[in-house]
C-alpha cells in the first residue's frame, strides 16, 4: 500500500522557462485541482503542497487551497505536489528558519539537536523521474 505519493510539478528552476509556457502549466495546475477533486474525495486522499507559495498566481493557489482544505478530513494516502521548489531553496528558507528562531532567542543547541524534517519528509520507495 502506498502511503504517500509525491509529483514533482515544477522546480524553482522552471521559472527561467518562457512565459506562454509557465502560464500553460499554471493553468494546467489550477483545471487539475478542480477536476480531480471528486476523484480525490472517492478515494480518500489527503494533498499537500511542499514548496515555496511566492511566484504561484493567486487563482492557482486558491484553488489549490480549496482541494487541501476539501481533503483535509481524509485519512487515506498523502498526495504531496511539490510545486515551486528546490534543494537551494529549501535550504536558504531552513536556514533563516533558524536564523529567525537564534535571534528571537527561542533556539539553542538542544533545539536544533532535536529539529526534525517535515512530516512531509519521507524515504522514497521508488523514485521516477522523465525526462
Amino acid at each position: 500500500e502506498i502511503e504517500h505519493l509525491t509529483l514533482y510539478c515544477l522546480s524553482s528552476e522552471n521559472w527561467k522557462r518562457p512565459q506562454t509556457e509557465i502560464n500553460f502549466l499554471m493553468h494546467l495546475l489550477e483545471e487539475y485541482m478542480i477536476q480531480e477533486r471528486a476523484t480525490i474525495m472517492q478515494n480518500n486522499i489527503r494533498v499537500r503542497m511542499l514548496g515555496r507559495r511566492d511566484e504561484i498566481p493567486e487563482q492557482v493557489l486558491v484553488e489549490l487551497d480549496k482541494t487541501v482544505a476539501m481533503s483535509n478530513t481524509n485519512t487515506g494516502m498523502w498526495l504531496n505536489l511539490a510545486i515551486n521548489y528546490g534543494g537551494r531553496a529549501e535550504l536558504v528558507d531552513a536556514m533563516r528558519g533558524i536564523g529567525r528562531e537564534v535571534q528571537g532567542e527561542r533556539c539553542g543547541q538542544l533545539t536544533l539537536t532535536k529539529r526534525r524534517l517535515p512530516a512531509t519528509s519521507t524515504r522514497p520507495a521508488r523514485r521516477t523521474q522523465t525526462s
